[in-house]
Parts: C-alpha cells; sequence; structure tokens
C-alpha cells in the first residue's frame, strides 16, 4: 500500500467522531475520495450510526475502551514485522542465557566447559580458568538470529495483513 496512503488512514483514525462526521456529511466537497472512504470506514469501525448528530451525543462507557483495542490493534497490524522480529531475537537471547544457566557441570574442576545457542560463544575452565569468547560461533549464532528474526517477523506481517479486519479497497465504495 502507498505510504502517503498509510498516513491518511494513520490520520483519520485519530480524528474525533464529530471531525469524522464533519467528513462524511458536511465538508465532503473538501476531500478526496479516499479520505471520505476511509472516514466511512472509521465510523463503522467505532460504531457511529450514519447520523450526523451522533457525535454529538455522549458515547456509551465502552467506547474509549472499543477505541483503545482498535487502536492498539491497528498498531500491532502496522508494526507486525518489528514485532516479529523482536520476538524471535528474545527467544534467541533467552536460549543463549538458559544454556549459561543450565550448563552441565561435570566432577572434573580442571574441566572446559562451553555454552551457548546453537553454537558455543563462550569457554571457560581449564588448568587456567580463562574465560574466552569464542567469536566464529558468537558471529555464527548472530547471523542465525538475524535471519530467523527477519523471516518469522516477514511471516508475522503476511499473517496478519491476511486476516486483517480492515478488508476495504481505498477505490470501493463501503456504504
Amino acid at each position: 500500500m502507498d505510504t502517503s496512503l498509510d498516513r491518511l488512514i494513520e490520520r483519520i483514525s485519530g480524528l474525533r467522531d464529530d471531525e469524522l462526521c464533519a467528513i462524511v456529511h458536511s465538508d465532503s466537497a473538501h476531500y478526496r475520495q479516499e479520505a471520505i472512504v476511509y472516514a466511512k470506514a472509521e465510523i463503522s469501525a467505532r460504531g457511529i450510526s450514519g447520523d450526523p448528530t451522533d457525535a454529538i451525543r455522549p458515547s456509551s462507557r465502552s467506547a474509549p475502551f472499543a477505541r483503545f483495542c482498535n487502536r492498539l490493534v491497528k498498531t500491532i497490524w502496522r508494526k507486525a514485522f518489528h514485532l516479529g522480529f523482536l520476538i524471535s531475537l528474545l527467544l534467541f537471547m533467552w536460549a543463549n542465557h538458559s544454556s549459561f544457566v543450565h550448563r552441565h557441570t561435570s566432577l572434573c574442576d580442571d574441566c572446559f566447559a562451553s555454552w551457548g545457542f546453537p553454537f558455543n560463544t563462550y569457554q571457560t575452565g581449564g588448568l587456567a580458568g580463562l574465560t574466552v569468547v569464542l567469536w566464529p560461533g558468537f558471529i555464527a549464532n548472530l547471523a542465525i538470529a538475524a535471519c530467523t528474526g527477519v523471516c518469522i517477523g516477514w511471516i508475522f506481517n503476511v499473517v496478519l495483513r491476511q486476516t486483517s479486519p480492515r478488508s476495504y479497497s481505498p477505490f470501493k465504495s463501503q456504504i
């Protein structure tokens, strides 16, 4: 979708009820057709009837919560790739931390112990007891986490866009 249309949708979804009704009912000659279609869709999503006097009436108690939930879903829908990428990176961080916390301890005090996920990134132990960063494993883990994050973010974005409740087209009249 065009970025100008995304900005238009975002701007219209941030308008108050009376402003939306003004776009649709009284000032429609001053707006492009896409803005009017999006304003009508936002009015129906908020549960406002087509009567212009509804914007003047006080809304019910659940209306602010419904608007909050609607905006939350729209934000998640717009940021789906970022959310999927962040979730996968957090899972890799948790797996690396878990491999450190739950590393296998042996009865040998002089043995080497390594940890990391999926490749070993640190090694400690031995006679000197030094901790060494295993750079090839560290770089491989970063590359795997980044590629997995991109793939999961892309899949999350595609799935959310296909199951989105906002399946209207800017070129098709809704009402």
